[in-house]
């Protein structure tokens, strides 16, 4: 209820603001600003990072001499902003209104603005976080600015109110939907300018020449010369809704459970993953007891790095693996853009949008409540997916050039 009073505020103000003036530009450095999925945290998802880290890398190579806004809401955000050499605007703080948020950028000579989609656009977590988003951006491009959202994926159970707000849109803004599945979705929701894209972050460059980097290439390495495969793991606890969200310590006993057979019997080493710190939803409040479970007797086919890896390294580490399961989505797609198998753990219904876009097999997915009640399916699929890698991995090197080409369009706008 405070949520859909939240929104009907926002909705207030953009039936308000129809008649808003174009704002007047000058000659000085162009100004992008990047509206994040996270305003609160901004990097504490490895996948944010690497999308904000590409918004950024375009715009340096088509403009020398530009200069980012970044749109934050909290301390973190504004200290992690200023570490990528961008500035952080409080503009998404909760407590201003739409029209105080444009106020504060006001001329500021801002020539484009870049809402980094993810999948906090569809309402589906908080309607008013996504509405307010949305609105925004709207906003901007009735005073002339360039706006595009990038490829964000769409959920089984968008806010359906959201239609009526986006049917509005001016054929200005794009909205880029970055799997099949979103693409269609998302035109089935609303008649909004959408287009077909992939993720931001397949056009980041792995780095592989980093210290924590090379550590675990040694250690794999050492593992391959042992005549094991490698297969990188990932859990959360968002793979469980809110409410049974109490139940994921049973999803992690399982597949715990499963990932020390498969150490014991098929010659599979693993490397524990981290992609998310984000509080209460942080990958190691499932990686912690997994590690925990294979230590003893399968600690030498079990590795985790020490330090928190970048987005890039991550990639990087992706690309000398044999394999990936994974619950996040970002880590999926720097496995698939290495070339590296991926299994997906399903959640909200958008795994399977990648899958598709790659012409992968949706089988190589599973989800909490399958893990946690049929193991042994479970399993069976990992063992299908592990005596299926060669061809899997033929399949990302037979797609990979498209789907590069096809992340390039977030940008076409501004081509």
């Amino acid at each position: 209820m405070y949520l859909d009073a939240q929104y009907r505020a926002l909705l207030k103000e953009w039936h308000n603001d129809k008649d808003a003036k174009p704002w007047p530009r000058t000659d000085a450095a162009p100004v992008v600003l990047i509206i994040p999925p996270d305003p609160a945290l901004l990097t504490a998802s490895k996948g944010d990072e690497a999308m904000l880290s590409v918004v950024t890398t375009y715009f340096k190579r088509k403009w020398p001499n530009v200069q980012f806004i970044v749109a934050t809401a909290e301390d973190e955000a504004d200290k992690c902003a200023r570490a990528l050499g961008t500035e952080p605007l409080r503009i998404l703080d909760e407590n201003l209104s739409l029209k105080q948020s444009l106020a504060m950028l006001e001329g500021r000579n801002i020539c484009a603005s870049v809402t980094v989609g993810a999948d906090v656009l569809d309402g589906s977590y908080s309607q008013a976080f996504s509405g307010k988003l949305i609105m925004l951006t709207g906003m901007l491009s009735r005073r002339g600015i360039d706006c595009v959202v990038t490829g964000f994926s769409v959920s089984e159970k968008p806010y359906g109110k959201l239609k009526f707000l986006l049917d509005e849109f001016s054929h200005d803004v794009v909205f880029n939907l970055r799997d099949p599945l979103s693409f269609s979705r998302f035109q089935q929701l609303t008649s909004a300018n959408a287009k077909l894209v992939a993720d931001l972050a397949f056009l980041l460059e792995p780095q592989k020449d980093t210290d924590p980097v090379q550590q675990a290439r040694t250690w794999i390495d050492a593992q391959h010369a042992l005549g094991r495969k490698v297969i990188g793991l990932n859990m959360h606890p968002l793979l469980l809704d809110l409410q049974e969200r109490q139940e994921i310590h049973r999803v992690v006993e399982q597949f715990s459970s499963v990932a020390k057979d498969l150490i014991q019997t098929q010659g599979i080493s693993v490397l524990l993953i981290d992609h998310d710190f984000r509080g209460d939803s942080a990958d190691y409040h499932c990686l912690d007891p997994l590690e925990k479970t294979l230590a003893g007797d399968t600690a030498q086919y079990t590795y985790r790095p020490a330090t928190r890896l970048s987005a890039a390294e991550l990639k990087g580490v992706a690309g000398y693996l044999d394999g990936i399961v994974s619950g996040r989505m970002h880590l999926m797609i720097a496995s698939c853009g290495a070339g590296t198998p991926v299994f997906g753990i399903e959640y909200k219904g958008k795994m399977s949008g990648l899958m598709k876009h790659f012409q992968m097999d949706t089988s190589n997915l599973s989800n909490a409540h399958e893990i946690m009640n049929e193991p042994q399916a479970f399993k069976a699929k990992l063992l299908r997916f592990i005596e299926n890698l060669s061809t899997t991995k033929q399949q990302l090197t037979d797609n990979k050039t498209e789907i590069k080409r096809l992340s390039s369009l977030n940008f076409a706008k501004f081509a």
